[in-house]
């Protein structure tokens, strides 16, 4: 009887063990799927399927680099001006029109054309606040020996600054002859412009109006020697990249122009014609 108890119970057992590792097995499997579902789902989020042929985009391989832009002004300043690392070196070229572009002096000997030379550089951010510094040489060449290169001319210095979300762009006031020598006029140039963007047929533009005194002066205030304030103004229009056409009032006489930037380099010509309706009796004048 007790070897038969005995025998049952070791059946028992067996059965039990079978059982147990069945389940174990079935429990590992469903461990070790469960695992790889969840590292599968975690994988997936983490790759990006890439195309068997990519192309590099490239926005800028076709686009041509601008060209320097021509200037849009002409005979008036703007509130615009060079900010720091700027340098740069003007020469102009101004000759009577009745006598011609390239007559140098007329029947009575006297000079009726002449060059005049301005330098400069800039300082500071137009963004926040920036300044220019400019040298003026008022005649290149000599007058009977005399008003030679560098004998007369002028320091001058302006503040401008660009503004953004306002009715103008840019504001700038600037004291042209602050320091003065030889012939330069006795009659302090200072000014305040403010200058406007804006467009005219999808074409730039800029609008300047300003009020100065000295060489802003009305034709009156210069015949009675008097150095009132005065309002001048200037309005240019770009035509294509490298032409524009401008005029100014500079508060006695009318002029117009066009702006060349024939090179990729920031060299830009001005060329046209001053005092269109003869306020000075001389007739026109040319500017180059």
């Amino acid at each position: 009887k007790i070897t038969w108890l005995l025998l049952v119970r070791i059946l028992l057992i067996m059965e039990v063990a079978k059982k147990l590792i069945v389940f174990s097995r079935y429990a590992l499997i469903a461990t070790v799927l469960q695992c790889f579902i969840t590292y599968a789902d975690q994988e997936s989020n983490n790759i990006n399927l890439s195309p068997i042929i990519s192309v590099k985009e490239n926005k800028n391989e076709n686009k041509e680099k601008e060209p320097p832009a021509p200037g849009l002004s002409f005979g008036a300043p703007s509130a615009y001006g060079a900010g720091g690392g700027s340098v740069f070196v003007g020469i102009s070229y101004g000759a009577d029109g009745q006598d011609g572009l390239f007559t140098f002096y007329n029947k009575d000997n006297k000079k009726v054309a002449d060059a005049s030379m301005n330098f400069g550089f800039g300082i500071g951010d137009p963004n926040e606040l920036a300044g220019e510094v400019s040298v003026g040489i008022i005649s290149m060449t000599c007058q009977k020996g005399s008003s030679c290169f560098g004998a007369d001319g002028t320091i001058g210095v302006k503040l401008h600054k660009k503004l953004e979300g306002q009715f103008v762009n840019g504001i700038g006031i600037g004291y042209s002859d602050l320091v003065r020598w030889g012939e330069a006029s006795d009659f302090a140039t200072l000014y305040g412009v403010a200058s406007k963007d804006f467009k005219i047929n999808d074409k730039d533009a800029l609008f300047s109006l300003g009020i100065g005194t000295g060489s802003f002066r009305s034709k009156s205030d210069m015949d009675s020697n008097k150095n009132n304030p005065n309002l001048f103004g200037g309005i240019g229009v770009k035509l294509s990249p490298r032409l524009s056409i401008a005029s100014s009032w500079n508060g006695s006489t009318l002029g117009a122009g066009f702006g060349i930037s024939p090179f990729d380099f920031p060299l830009s010509v001005s060329a046209g014609v001053t005092d269109l309706t003869d306020v000075n009796g001389k007739g026109y004048q040319y500017s180059i």
